[in-house]
């Protein structure tokens, strides 16, 4: 008799557990739907936004958009790599919607092929909290490589399908940069980055070369740092006394650093036309990691 309870109240267990997990499985997937209705800006602000408050998330509120973008390091097949991809995007999109949870914050989740795109409430450092739940979650996915882009602040719902392509370009950038960061919102990217796109990288960097090139091949030569001066050239406006004070050496020095510079790579920084030019190759230089710039 007793066999027979135990077993019938495990039936009854087991059917409610089945039961939960449809549920959550349901309401995951008509959050996604509806956020990639959002991301495609076909919808309705006012009735997507009290559906899924429904569902006890707010979208219009501060929020960003983290776009957790994973590359194979190793040879796959096809079907492979696909069902890879699913298993951990799966599990990382669990513990994401677990650990976002414990910081008494909400997110609403989607997914692409290689992609894991959450929207976050604000909260105090996106950076700072973006590695933690890449250190958190991504640390054990062994064949693929992580990388983070986050959004600008998204104010209300119609701003999040604009903060999805600043994480997407973000996410560009980082991959065509010699950086080795894992993590990078686009407030970081310099002014001169954030106006590149991938049709014109490949130029941005053969024009940057075409600038600076000479300077890096007689600094690499000589052992000097004439890029350097540069770099804190740029940065205080053409102030010399600002870049004497910077870089700890006498103006003496400075100007025929910059005597030098101009002279090696044939342009004149008097000019308006010449400084923008140096400005934005500096940019670029600084972006492709090819300028070590010492914080003295």
């Amino acid at each position: 008799m007793g066999y027979i309870v135990i077993k019938k109240a495990a039936s009854i267990c087991a059917m409610q557990i089945i039961n939960e997990t449809s549920a959550f499985e349901n309401e995951q997937r008509i959050k996604r739907e509806l956020l990639n209705a959002v991301f495609r800006g076909e919808f309705s602000e006012e009735e997507l936004t009290y559906r899924l408050k429904l569902m006890g998330y707010n979208l219009n509120q501060p929020q960003y958009v983290f776009l957790f973008h994973l590359d194979s390091s190793q040879e796959f097949n096809r079907k492979e790599l696909e069902d890879s991809l699913n298993h951990d995007k799966t599990a990382a999109a669990e513990s994401l919607n677990k650990l976002i949870k414990q910081q008494g914050l909400a997110c609403i989740m989607t997914t692409k092929v290689n992609q894991l795109i959450a929207v976050i409430r604000q909260f105090s450092s996106e950076v700072s909290c973006g590695q933690w739940l890449i250190d958190q979650i991504f640390s054990e996915i062994k064949p693929f490589e992580m990388k983070l882009g986050i959004s600008s602040l998204c104010q209300q719902a119609s701003d999040l399908k604009k903060g999805l392509k600043e994480a997407e370009k973000t996410i560009k950038i980082m991959k065509f940069s010699k950086s080795n960061a894992k993590v990078k919102a686009f407030k970081e990217l310099l002014a001169v980055v954030k106006l590149i796109c991938s049709e014109n990288l490949p130029e941005m960097e053969a024009f940057a070369h075409t600038m600076l090139q000479k300077i890096k091949n007689y600094d690499d030569k000589h052992g000097s740092d004439l890029l350097e001066t540069l770099y804190w050239y740029v940065e205080n406006n053409g102030h010399l006394y600002k870049t004497a004070e910077r870089m700890h050496v006498s103006l003496g020095s400075v100007r025929y650093r910059l005597k030098r510079i101009q002279e090696i790579g044939g342009f004149d920084l008097s000019s308006s036309q010449g400084f923008f030019d140096v400005y934005a190759a500096v940019n670029m230089y600084l972006f492709l990691g090819l300028i070590e710039v010492k914080m003295k």
